[in-house]
């Protein structure tokens, strides 16, 4: 997948007719980085406004494109527009890979949640100090469960099996993005403070 041709060919019809000693501003939303860099790129200065504290905005009867922007174009005038930071692209990535490893992690933990629901629902106690370790998990493979729980039980603990390896992966990726980061190889180096 690429970008859309046409939407680079929209971007610059814009920016074409936007003079460079505009300020423009953005609100922080779902495409804000792909539209600020594309902005800051072609040479303007780009404000990010935070959506929260955008009072007006958020709290406009009214709300379209138009009245929204219009807002925005008078906080920035007035110089009252409450921005976002906007971080630099490679602390962003970095950002983004770290959000990534704790959403996985997130989604495992649901998955245990739904297997401890199973364990529950039968009256099964277990004896693991760590039920999802080797041991753990064997006696999840041999539990003698009804077929719809058997069935739905097998598919979290492969699921599981594939998180943990998505999340090892993961894990070395931000270590290999740390060991990179003189700032993070600092943090690491004190006690308490890992990847």
């Amino acid at each position: 997948m690429k970008e859309n041709s046409k939407t680079r060919a929209k971007f610059n019809s814009l920016c074409s007719d936007i003079d460079k000693d505009y300020k423009l501003a953005l609100v922080s939303c779902s495409v804000w980085q792909h539209i600020c860099d594309y902005l800051s790129d072609a040479g303007f200065e780009v404000s990010v406004a935070y959506p929260l504290k955008v009072r007006p905005i958020a709290e406009a009867r009214i709300k379209t494109d138009k009245i929204d922007a219009n807002t925005l174009a008078n906080l920035l005038r007035a110089d009252i527009l409450p921005t976002s930071w906007v971080a630099p692209y490679l602390i962003r990535t970095e950002s983004q890979l770290a959000r990534h490893g704790i959403s996985l992690v997130g989604m495992r933990l649901m998955l245990k949640n739904k297997v401890h629901a199973i364990l529950l629902r039968h009256g099964i106690d277990y004896e693991y100090s760590d039920l999802f370790g080797m041991s753990g998990m064997d006696c999840l493979k041999s539990l003698d469960l009804p077929a719809h729980d058997r069935f739905e039980l097998d598919h979290y603990v492969e699921m599981l099996e594939e998180f943990n390896q998505i999340i090892s992966k993961t894990q070395e990726r931000i270590e290999e993005a740390a060991e990179a980061n003189p700032q993070a190889k600092l943090l690491t180096s004190m006690p308490g403070i890992d990847y």
